[in-house]
């Protein structure tokens, strides 16, 4: 397959210095990590684009920007060459038995829109470069393993759910931003005071923290706030006047 013109330096995506052999490659490369190297190796038995493969979808029959493999069987783990792909807008992995960490490789993705990596088996802490993916709309995480402190970074995301993980350690005042409207952080072992600063989270509009070991009064929470759930945790009291929140 070396002499067809999708693996020659030469045949480059327009407008970008990247060959689509590196794409070809970084693609190839995730089939094999997790375990579904029956669709790599069909693959490579063609001289079929890579955008032509099983689970991926392309901007203009160029750049790869979607990886759909959501109830795929996949396992074993996400390689750092998918920070390659940095076209990819969509990363969907939910339903499979995929460990490891997330690779800090992810914040070479700065057009991500939406990362799903639930019902997994991932572990470690999750990368601080996360907050590079500067577009990014939603990352639903839940129903892993993932350990370690929730990164402050987070907050610049409209949306987070990391139910049903090891996470630890206190909330950053900084996660509560003007742009977060859904935190979703139940059933792990987050412990400490719930920030001053979650009564400025001015479109946070969802917030589930029951299940976790948290404790001290409850700030003054913002009037938008339409769904909270704090049951299950070691709050002392609340200035939560209107009583609109699940305690």
């Amino acid at each position: 397959l070396l002499d067809t013109d999708e693996w020659t330096p030469s045949a480059m995506i327009s407008g970008d210095t990247k060959p689509l052999w590196h794409q070809r490659y970084a693609v190839a490369t995730f089939f094999y990590s997790t375990n579904v190297a029956y669709l790599a190796n069909s693959a490579f038995r063609t001289t079929n684009s890579v955008c032509e493969w099983a689970g991926i979808e392309c901007s203009d029959g160029l750049e790869v920007d979607e990886l759909d493999f959501s109830d795929s069987m996949m396992s074993g783990s996400l390689p750092t060459e998918i920070g390659m792909l940095t076209g990819l807008l969509y990363l969907d992995i939910t339903n499979n038995n995929i460990g490891g960490s997330l690779p800090s490789e992810i914040g070479l993705l700065s057009d991500l829109n939406d990362i799903l990596l639930s019902d997994n088996s991932m572990t470690g802490s999750l990368p601080s470069e996360l907050g590079l993916v500067s577009r990014l709309w939603f990352l639903y995480a839940d129903n892993n393993k993932f350990s370690g402190s929730v990164p402050p970074q987070l907050g610049k995301f409209l949306g987070v759910d990391l139910s049903f993980n090891q996470l630890s350690g206190s909330l950053p005042g900084d996660l509560f931003t003007d742009r977060i409207s859904m935190l979703i952080l139940n059933d792990n072992g987050i412990s400490g005071s719930l920030p001053e600063e979650v009564g400025i989270a001015t479109q946070l509009t969802t917030l589930w923290l029951w299940n976790n070991q948290l404790t001290g009064s409850i700030p003054p929470l913002n009037a938008i706030l339409s769904s909270c759930k704090f049951g299950n945790n070691a709050f002392s009291e609340t200035t939560n006047g209107d009583g609109f929140c699940d305690l």
